[in-house]
């Protein structure tokens, strides 16, 4: 696990495992439509949620909502929409746009933050 793919996949493992202790089932790690990608989607209930994770060393002067562009938040909404019509499924869930921070405090101590709702 090399370069920045490698940091992210470590990172969305540790909130992978994160949502599962609040009871979501993964469905899907890095959904990918066209050049679009979703970081994680999970469900929980009558919920699904489209997941974005962000890496940071520390959050000094950090803000969610920035970091995730304009841009970005579309390319994220067509992505889901592509995946809801491709599963039926999940047809009837309310959708849900989370951002999840990743920091480390010093060594392996990872801390993550649950944003809910983003965009």
């Amino acid at each position: 696990m090399k370069g920045k793919r490698g940091i992210g996949e470590k990172y969305e493992k540790k909130v992978c495992e994160y949502l599962i202790e609040k009871k979501y089932l993964i469905i899907e790690k890095n959904y990918r439509f066209k050049y679009f990608e979703i970081d994680i989607i999970a469900v929980r209930d009558e919920i699904i949620l489209f997941a974005e994770v962000k890496y940071r060393k520390n959050k000094r002067d950090f803000k969610i909502y920035t970091t995730i562009s304009k841009k970005q938040k579309e390319n994220i909404r067509q992505c889901a929409e592509a995946f809801l019509q491709s599963n039926q499924l999940y047809k009837n869930h309310f959708g849900r746009f989370d951002a999840f921070l990743v920091t480390i405090n010093g060594g392996e101590d990872v801390q993550i933050e649950h944003f809910k709702n983003t965009f």
